[in-house]
């Protein structure tokens, strides 16, 4: 009995851990606009408070909509990410079981996935967990060439990047720190950014870098990535690698003109068509390759704005909820505000998912469906209670609290127990 509770605990922790790692992440946009002129300061609050509450949540994958209007450069990009997701998933699950083999092939290929088309240069995040397995798999396995360099890609994009003690063992993270220390005494280099036309917004390596035409100092040399974006035109992007013996480097890009401003007006006015209605907006078609939108119209006045928020399943086409809310000052004075409001069209009241990890979008409406019959799950929609991991963990828990009690009288020992031990205290006199 000893021997097997801690198999039943492994073969719990085993199930659980599939379950957890196998998940791959829904996909989700944003699209927000407004009958009334908002000041930058409001934009800049709206976007960077959304932003972080779809990026912070387990679920979400955060895809920006420029991306998916971009018909030119990213037309896989949907596609491609989702294979990111599941490489990565995969890589840690056989990571976590010592099968470095499959591990770093899974990682491997997460890594050239991202790198194809650029897509790093929006997933900056996703890249470097990839490098820091890849670099901790080489260096369990003795390959330290290939270690520094996966450890050094990192270093170059994030100078400051530190790995977590808490997820790689020392050996991983002193090894780290060779080559941090090394990178940090480096020579720097510089790249020149121009484009035409000009006033272009560049993101470096993930990070928005200024706005065109300006240069990039103190870049620690190497491979890097640039994305470039201006409205009313198609993205560029590319990669620029730059050894410590040139220094300097230039990057010159001709953007081409495209019809965002048309789409961007289809989308809008499909919005407020439909924003009364449970019909899914058609004009939401054109961003297929995300797996859900939400969208949110801002209505009234600067000074006291209203917003209708939706959420929108853009694989099934159907609706799925809506919210609104009155706001009492600017929005740069409501990023708490908004946050609650964006958070309420994706989660119920309780703080429950209202759609898991397959299927979502979002787009306005101002009819509040809370009280309405939620759409019935489908199969990739279940309750926790409906998942098989779910009942073993309860089986598994079940058995642990009975067979334990059993296990510890059964394993005292009774030649040592005292004659007053076998005595019935009560009839001690």
């Amino acid at each position: 009995m000893r021997i097997i509770l801690p198999i039943i605990a492994m073969i719990l922790y085993s199930n659980l851990l599939l379950a957890e790692s196998g998940t791959i992440k829904t996909t989700v946009s944003l699209i927000f606009f407004s009958d009334f002129e908002m000041k930058e300061s409001d934009m800049k609050t709206f976007f960077k408070t959304s932003e972080k509450n779809l990026s912070g949540y387990t679920g979400f994958e955060y895809v920006p909509v420029e991306i998916l209007m971009d018909r030119k450069g990213f037309v896989s990009f949907s596609s491609d990410l989702k294979k990111v997701l599941r490489f990565i998933s995969e890589g840690k699950l056989h990571y976590e079981n010592m099968d470095f083999d499959n591990s770093m092939a899974s990682f491997s290929k997460a890594i050239q996935t991202l790198e194809k088309n650029h897509l790093f240069a929006n997933k900056r995040r996703m890249y470097i967990e990839a490098l820091s397995y890849a670099g901790a798999i080489s260096v369990l396995s003795n390959k330290t060439d290939a270690a520094y360099n996966y450890f050094r890609q990192i270093l170059t994009i994030e100078p400051k990047h530190l790995l977590d003690p808490n997820t790689f063992p020392p050996q991983i993270t002193e090894f780290f720190k060779k080559v941090s220390k090394e990178v940090q005494s480096s020579p720097r280099c510089i790249i020149k950014f121009k484009t035409e036309p000009e006033k272009s917004q560049v993101f470096l390596n993930g990070k928005f870098s200024g706005v065109s035409p300006f240069d990039k100092t103190s870049l620690v040399c190497g491979n890097h990535h640039y994305y470039i974006i201006n409205a009313g035109y198609y993205p560029s992007s590319g990669s620029i690698n730059i050894s410590p013996d040139k220094i300097a480097g230039e990057v010159n890009e001709t953007l081409s003109a495209t019809n965002d401003l048309q789409l961007i007006d289809n989308l809008q006015t499909s919005i407020r068509q439909n924003i009364e209605t449970d019909e899914y907006p058609s004009a939401l078609s054109s961003l297929s390759d995300v797996d859900q939108i939400i969208t949110i119209y801002a209505t009234g006045s600067r000074e006291k704005p209203q917003m209708v928020g939706a959420l929108y399943d853009n694989i099934g086409k159907i609706k799925i909820n809506s919210q609104s809310v009155s706001l009492s000052k600017p929005m740069s004075d409501s990023a708490q505000e908004i946050d609650s409001f964006i958070t309420s069209i994706y989660l119920d009241i309780g703080g429950r998912k209202i759609i898991t990890q397959t299927m979502i979008s979002t787009l306005g409406s101002s009819e509040n469906i809370a009280e309405k019959e939620k759409p019935k799950p489908t199969h990739q929609e279940k309750q926790v209670y409906e998942k098989w991991w779910f009942w073993i963990a309860i089986i598994g828990s079940i058995a642990i609290l009975i067979t334990v009690p059993v296990v510890l009288i059964n394993s005292a020992d009774p030649v040592s127990r005292s004659p007053d031990e076998h005595t019935d205290p009560f009839l001690k006199r």
